[in-house]
């Protein structure tokens, strides 16, 4: 009689298929990292940035800034910032000579300025589903019912395909449910100080926090920029700035996201 001893490894080798897959991403490409101080922030996926106030808007804008021009290094591809026509008369327009002060290359960043919510939703996924680009910054001014789950999802979908690293600024009272893998709050802190000059403003400070992850990981950092190195650093100014985890491991704050 034949014999199906094979049996047993072919279902052992089908269980160690399926763990592997389990591991990768849905686009079916193992998760990437990039390492931002003491974060440690996925590739291909979504996250979300808020001020704590209007008033912390620009120090959320620079630490976006920040984390776009990291990813943007690492992966060598431009950063594509995506706003509509009314943030110039708002907010301003960014300014280039500026960018370099945390990271991004001016040569490498592309502006869109767009009409209404509509077209800038259209832009932010098409730039995200685009392989050539590292990040995207998706600028929204104020609520808008278009920013939806559903649309967020779509901004999801679109970074796993392509492994881009968006970042959707939303304002400070838009507290709408989104696909985002991580949320993030921000505040101004005072910068450090200068090693040559006490009396002028060293690198540039942020408080923040993590609201949401995917994980379940939750955390309190402040983090700086550091001009030199050009990349963030947790502040060294505090023994521990990152609080206990829910489950009291600090450890693990690191690698929540």
């Amino acid at each position: 009689m034949p014999s199906y001893s094979a049996r047993p490894a072919l279902a052992d080798l089908r269980r160690r298929i399926e763990m592997l897959e389990s591991k990768e991403t849905p686009g079916g490409r193992s998760a990437r990292f990039c390492a931002l101080g003491p974060l440690k922030m996925t590739l291909g996926a979504l996250h979300e940035i808020r001020p704590h106030d209007w008033r912390d808007a620009p120090a959320a804008y620079g630490l976006a800034l920040a984390m776009a021009g990291k990813v943007a290094a690492v992966a060598r591809k431009p950063t594509v910032w995506i706003s509509t026509a009314r943030a110039i008369s708002s907010v301003g327009r960014t300014y280039g000579c500026a960018l370099h002060s945390f990271g991004v290359n001016s040569a490498k960043f592309i502006a869109v300025f767009s009409r209404n919510a509509q077209e800038t939703l259209w832009a932010a996924e098409e730039a995200s589903g685009t392989a050539s680009v590292g990040a995207v910054l998706i600028e929204f001014l104020e609520p808008h019912r278009l920013l939806d789950l559903t649309a967020t999802r779509r901004l999801q979908l679109a970074a796993e395909s392509s492994q881009t690293f968006p970042i959707l600024l939303r304002s400070g009272d838009d507290a709408e449910p989104s696909a985002a893998r991580t949320r993030w709050r921000v505040a101004a802190a005072p910068s450090a100080i200068d090693a040559y000059d006490v009396k002028s403003s060293g690198n540039s400070r942020w408080r923040v926090e993590l609201e949401k992850c995917r994980n379940g990981g939750r955390g309190m950092w402040m983090l700086e920029w550091d001009n030199e190195r050009g990349e963030l650093r947790e502040a060294t100014i505090y023994r521990r700035a990152v609080p206990e985890m829910v489950d009291g491991s600090p450890e693990k704050t690191a690698a929540i996201v």
